[in-house]
């Protein structure tokens, strides 16, 4: 993605000769037309992705109320625009799958943290796995021992951050699910890019605590902002953009 820059002279309203407007050029895999029966195609597979999230909710005694379909609404139309903007990327077609894999499983735990405050181990360890696997199928050999050093390493310190927490109350061991998410960002990101995405979602954490007054005294599910962090960052990957200033 380049982007060149033409500053007007004060009381000039046409271009000198030579000179033209500020342009961006973005490379698409096929046509923007495509865009919006792959947005909308997109919608229909979150909804289905997110059965099992509703069973689970259900099991647990949750109805249907305001907070869950709010939270399904906006985690279907951000996955739609996402694998949109996934499947537009000229990238090779096994990174697009990799993303849109990743994010199925974002959605899930997005959603389910968002209408509950619950991140069930049943559905972050499946993540983890399958980052696990899809990192042996897509890194080079000589990575894969860095990446698993980095792992251990991740896991470590997260099972050390739950031992610590074991004899606090519930309210504060709410995390604990977070915890086990972040190490499966690990599987499915480099280091670097987990570290981005990790700030990225505490970033979004604290400015919506501030943004609603609550002065971070509520807490709040980060999940969300955990996955809205991966999916920046998987879109950063696929396009590679180039600022010029």
């Amino acid at each position: 993605m380049g982007r060149t820059h033409t500053t007007l002279a004060p009381g000039q309203t046409t271009m000198p000769p030579g000179e033209y407007p500020v342009r961006t050029l973005i490379a698409t895999a096929f046509p923007v037309e495509y865009a919006l029966p792959v947005m909308v195609g997109a919608a229909l597979t979150a909804r289905l992705i997110l059965i099992p999230v509703r069973r689970f909710l259900t099991g647990q005694g949750c109805g249907v109320n305001a907070r869950m379909r709010t939270a399904e609404a906006t985690g279907v139309w951000a996955m739609a625009v996402a694998a949109m903007l996934f499947c537009l990327a000229q990238a090779p077609l096994a990174e697009r799958l990799y993303a849109l894999l990743m994010s199925g499983f974002l959605l899930q735990l997005g959603v389910c943290d968002a209408a509950s405050g619950w991140l069930p181990r049943q559905m972050t360890v499946a993540f983890l796995v399958a980052g696990l696997l899809a990192s042996a199928i897509t890194e080079q050999p000589v990575v894969l021992p860095v990446h698993g050093v980095v792992m251990v390493l991740i896991f470590v310190i997260m099972q050390r951050m739950v031992m610590c927490k074991r004899h606090q109350d519930t309210y504060q061991r709410l995390g604990t699910g977070d915890q086990w998410m972040i190490v499966g960002m690990t599987a499915w990101l480099d280091l670097p890019d987990m570290a981005m995405a990790l700030i990225t979602a505490f970033a979004g954490f604290v400015a919506w605590h501030l943004t609603v007054g609550t002065g971070m005294r509520g807490g709040g599910p980060l999940g969300p902002w955990l996955s809205a962090g991966c999916v920046l960052i998987l879109i950063h990957r696929l396009y590679q953009p180039l600022w010029v200033m």
